[in-house]
């Protein structure tokens, strides 16, 4: 498991551009290959931060990824 886009000080970062555009929503890759059934992003990486960007909004957002999974799994 890697999928890092970039380090910052040796900490992990990934960086996702969104593609949904769901108000004040974000979107996570759960499946990459729906046909061999690979894993997406959500469970690849293991960078300590995602970094979204809302190209619409000119926003960047931050987030610790083990938080944004956590968040996930407990209300899926």
């Amino acid at each position: 498991m890697q999928d890092i886009d970039f380090l910052i000080d040796g900490v992990g970062y990934e960086v996702k551009t969104q593609t949904c555009q769901m108000e004040g929503k974000i979107c996570i890759e759960l499946t990459a290959n729906v046909e061999r059934n690979y894993n997406g992003w959500f469970n690849t990486t293991s960078a300590k931060y995602l970094i979204f960007v809302d190209k619409l909004n000119g926003v960047l957002y931050k987030v610790r990824t083990e938080d944004l999974r956590e968040y996930y799994y407990k209300n899926k």
